[in-house]
């Protein structure tokens, strides 16, 4: 199930929701309104780099070590 982010067109609130997509509508926890509007928002990433404890390609000065492929 993805997290949507909202912001209330009634009350200005923003809010995270984690939805199915066969779920209703989104409802404003702050004043329980149903004018709520999508954002547009970012995904992130987050793991182990390659090589713990490695430096990344700034690091070395051959730029071509195994950290910088």
């Amino acid at each position: 199930m993805p997290i949507y982010e909202y912001r209330c067109e009634r009350c200005g609130e923003e809010f995270e929701l984690l939805l199915a997509s066969s779920a209703s509508s989104a409802r404003c926890p702050g004043c329980s309104s149903s004018r709520v509007k999508k954002r547009f928002s970012l995904f992130a990433v987050s793991g182990a780099s390659r090589q713990a404890g490695a430096p990344s390609c700034g690091g070395c000065r051959s730029r071509n070590c195994a950290t910088c492929r």
